[in-house]
Order: structure tokens, then C-alpha cells, then sequence
């Protein structure tokens, strides 16, 4: 069940990302969430989601101005598609950044 919904709403992202420009949560859920579906033997409770989500938020704003944020979004909507393998497209995702604009300094 839960992976079902991650799927759906990854896709839904996939398209909207494309469409508008992606705030920083938007982004950090999207980057969970494809971690999760790459990685489903190593499940995640709520707390750790909230809580991977609220520290990426504050460690991507400060990844604007360098220029990281903005490839790795593009990185994103390159790579994590919303069909075929999830691993596959999470690495390829990761190579694409470069620099994981999530982690902190």
C-alpha cells in the first residue's frame, strides 16, 4: 500500500515538477521518496521521512545560490521517472547531481 502511494504520488511529481518550479520541501519529499523506492528492504518509519525531510529543507536553501540545487533538480526530473526500475534510476539520479545538495556541510 504504501509503496503503491509513494509510486503515485512520485509520478505526480515527475509531471509537476516539469511544469512549475519546485520548492524546497517539494524537492527534499520527492528525494525521499525516491530513495525509498530504490531501497524498499530498508523501510523508513514516519519519524525518519519527517525527519530526513526537515533537515534536507534547511540544508538545500543553502544550496540555491551555488548552482547544486538547481542541477540536481534537473537531475531529477531527468532520472526519476516513475516507471521501470528505482534503483537504477535513483543511481543514475545521483550520478547526474554530482553533489547531493540534501546533505549537510
Amino acid at each position: 500500500m504504501l509503496r503503491s502511494a509513494l509510486l503515485a504520488v512520485l509520478v505526480a511529481a515527475a509531471v509537476a515538477g516539469c511544469s512549475h518550479e519546485m520548492s524546497d520541501r517539494e524537492y527534499c519529499v520527492r528525494r525521499q521518496m525516491g530513495w525509498e523506492m530504490a531501497f524498499p528492504n530498508l523501510p523508513q518509519s514516519e519519524a525518519d521521512r519527517t525527519q530526513f525531510v526537515e533537515a534536507c529543507v534547511a540544508n538545500v536553501a543553502r544550496a540555491h545560490d551555488n548552482g547544486e540545487l538547481a542541477r540536481s533538480i534537473r537531475c531529477m526530473n531527468e532520472h526519476l521517472v516513475g516507471h521501470g526500475h528505482a534503483y537504477e534510476q535513483f543511481t543514475a539520479f545521483t550520478q547526474c547531481e554530482q553533489v547531493d545538495p540534501s546533505r549537510e556541510r
